[in-house]
């Protein structure tokens, strides 16, 4: 049996689906289109050499970030993004925490999201391959170097028994120095 009511909640539901597809992809174009203009361009192509970052996240880290030169040393930028050991001292005993949050999540968020595929062996798809085309070497070499770093960090603490969360965030926070680096060549 046919509810009227329900079919009319169905089609303005896909309708609506299908509203908001179009804007994502409206965004996704014009997000593009900006991450290929000239003040953007260097920045946001270094950034897409990497495995886990394409446009949208190296747009996001770009705006996020701001001026790199701001940052003298990658660990500055690391307690930016709130992706720092948290540490915990009396007297002559230390102990470590978690990362401390307290820095720009958006950052946090953008990294470690990026660093899902870590542990995966070094390996260039087609994607990495067609957007390192035309880079400066140094640009390709930090993200080789990054790349070949997060896998051999991964694996280890895996077999080391951490939990995947904590090599993700490991690994995140691993990355945003190689991430530091090629945004220096290309600011």
């Amino acid at each position: 049996m046919k509810r009227p009511t329900c079919q009319l909640d169905i089609e303005t539901l896909l309708a609506q689906f299908t509203s908001l597809c179009e804007s994502i992809e409206k965004l996704d174009r014009e997000i593009q289109r900006i991450g290929e203009s000239d003040r953007y361009k260097k920045a946001n192509d270094a950034l897409c050499s990497f495995r886990g970052i394409d446009t949208l996240s190296a747009m996001s880290l770009i705006c996020e970030i701001g001026d790199i030169r701001r940052f003298a040393h990658p660990r500055q930028l690391t307690s930016y993004a709130g992706l720092d050991v948290a540490e915990y001292s009396s007297g002559g005993k230390q102990r470590k925490g978690g990362i401390t949050k307290t820095g720009n999540k958006r950052i946090r968020t953008i990294q470690t999201e990026s660093c899902q595929t870590a542990g995966k062996p070094p390996i260039l798809s087609k994607r990495i391959k067609r957007s390192r085309a035309g880079q400066p070497p140094e640009i390709i070499d930090i993200s080789d170097r990054c790349m070949n770093r997060l896998h051999k960090k991964a694996t280890r603490m895996l077999y080391a028994g951490k939990h995947k969360n904590k090599i993700t965030t490991a690994c995140a926070r691993e990355m945003l120095g190689f991430v530091w680096e090629a945004m220096r060549i290309g600011a």
